[in-house]
């Protein structure tokens, strides 16, 4: 059951290091989130956890950050 859960929670430590290392782990954040695709895959079959709303912001993440704007630095204006 926890096996659900473990691409977010990895996915949720990424978010405080995104700043620093930006592609690298935008890199990571895909392939944990396809990970969760995996995963998520074998949880709609049964009724676990997180179910369909895990394989759907696993698939979320993957198409966002798969994008080139999620690639580009941000400057914040001056």
């Amino acid at each position: 059951m926890i096996t659900g859960f473990l691409p977010a929670f990895s996915l949720a430590l990424f978010v405080f290091g995104y700043t620093v290392n930006g592609n690298g782990l935008r890199v990571a954040a895909i392939i944990f989130a396809s990970i969760g695709i995996f995963w998520g895959r074998a949880d709609v079959a049964q009724p676990l956890p997180p179910g369909l709303l895990g394989l759907g912001a696993s698939i979320a993440i993957v198409v966002l950050l798969s994008q080139r704007s999620a690639g580009s630095p941000r400057r914040l204006p001056p």
